[in-house]
């Protein structure tokens, strides 16, 4: 399998040395194009629309983790950086794996064996690989309180559903609807980031830049087009969501298919 991949990094002599490793050992990573800011990768990713994307996280505009935010199918991704502080934030983005430079042969062919395993169809390792690392270097705390309840206005009242009856959550036209199991909808004054942070992430998982879904409400999974998926969900009106390349890792972590 090849993959079409752009390489983005502030530092030249650092794309050089990828690029180089990536020409010398790994034919099936094709590189169709480079960039050297924030601003410069989100305009070549929508532009290009590759499979796979080496990240830089320190960049000028705007960071690594911003730069995926900010496209609407984000591709797969690679974050390498000289900062292991950002290896947490890198996994819970849902990367394939995080580098440090500088970047070594060993630790590259590493990040593109894990790709070829997570992107060949029925292999799947990620939640395994990132219970590891969790296990290894996240401290113990204190289980976080998650809303179980969410308010919606009515009229003059105010609505309140139970975070369980809820299938998923769209940003549509500047307003977050909140859709329930019988197939009502209702604007919330939420933003679906702010939703990410104060819903259970074993239960709601972010599929698509403007969509939150309930794992409970997922009844089939189809493989769709350009390495995505659709998602069938028991409500209803049996809603089908589509679950972008760049988070299919993540879903995958949370229901191995």
């Amino acid at each position: 399998m090849s993959y079409r991949t752009v390489l983005v990094d502030d530092d030249e002599p650092a794309r050089r040395r990828l690029a180089r490793l990536l020409q010398a050992a790994h034919p099936e990573i094709a590189i169709v194009g480079e960039a050297a800011s924030g601003e410069e990768a989100v305009e070549l990713l929508r532009a290009e629309r590759p499979d796979l994307v080496f990240l830089d996280i320190q960049l000028p505009h705007y960071d690594g983790f911003e730069v995926l935010r900010r496209l609407d199918d984000p591709p797969l991704a690679i974050f390498t950086t000289g900062y292991d502080k950002y290896a947490l934030q890198a996994f819970q983005a849902a990367s394939i794996d995080y580098v440090l430079k500088p970047v070594e042969a060993d630790t590259l062919a590493r990040a593109v064996r894990k790709l070829d395993r997570l992107t060949r169809p029925g292999r799947n390792d990620l939640e395994k690989r990132l219970q590891e690392f969790l296990g290894r270097f996240q401290a113990p705390a204190a289980a976080p309180e998650y809303l179980q309840k969410i308010a919606v206005r009515v009229g003059e009242r105010a609505l309140l559903i139970d975070v369980a009856d809820v299938t998923h959550f769209e940003a549509k036209d500047k307003y977050v609807f909140l859709y329930t199991q019988a197939g009502k909808e209702y604007i919330v004054d939420h933003t679906i980031a702010d939703l990410e942070t104060r819903l259970d992430p074993r239960k709601f998982v972010r599929v698509h830049r403007s969509t939150l879904v309930n794992l409970d409400s997922v009844k089939e999974i189809q493989s769709w087009f350009n390495g995505k998926y659709r998602l069938i969900l028991g409500n209803q009106g049996k809603s089908e969501i589509v679950v972008s390349k760049g988070m299919a890792p993540r879903l995958k972590s949370l229901i191995p298919f």
